[in-house]
């Protein structure tokens, strides 16, 4: 677990320095702080695929 605190912390420290943004600014109204309110736990594997609605896609640039 500490090294998801530190690839974070990383990650906030790049966007501050290269975009300058900081990621617990209100992007709305640039003045109110964002806080973690709740975390959500991801799946651990994806959903079926649906082969029922396969798009079909005719190529339009150059071959």
């Amino acid at each position: 677990m500490g090294s998801v605190k530190v690839a974070i912390t990383l990650a906030q420290d790049f966007m501050r320095r290269v975009d300058q943004v900081d990621l617990h600014q209100c992007p709305c109204c640039k003045l109110g702080r964002l806080r973690l309110v709740e975390t959500l736990k991801g799946c651990k594997t994806l959903p079926a695929r649906d082969t029922s609605a396969q798009i079909t896609t005719q190529s339009t640039g150059p071959p």
